[in-house]
């Protein structure tokens, strides 16, 4: 679950969402909790989160990243600006990437 952790009320960080919080659902454990990496504007209308097979990935307006679902590695991120920005993920058999390549008025 991506969860949006306790920040001082009038900061420039309140209202973040850029942690992902991954909990055995039998017993309610917290198994990791990872930050986010450049998710400054990761909020919660405009976060993707999907699990698939043992990769959870999560995509929000100016970035990506994806954990290792056992221990919490992080597999990859993608923070930058360039042509191409992951829109959003889905999973099941295999995870699917949403990719949106250059400007909203003139997408390639």
């Amino acid at each position: 679950m991506v969860v949006q952790p306790a920040k001082r009320r009038g900061t420039d960080d309140e209202g973040i969402c850029d942690e992902v919080v991954c909990f055995d659902l039998d017993d309610g454990k917290v198994l990791w909790r990872k930050q986010m990496p450049g998710a400054a504007k990761a909020y919660v209308a405009n976060i993707d989160l999907t699990m698939a097979r043992s990769t959870v990935a999560v995509a929000w307006t100016e970035g990506s990243v994806a954990f290792d679902m056992k221990a919490g590695k992080q597999l990859w991120k993608s923070t930058s600006v360039s042509a191409c920005t992951d829109m959003g993920f889905a999973g099941g058999r295999a995870l699917l990437a949403l990719l949106r390549c250059g400007d909203e008025s003139d997408p390639v």
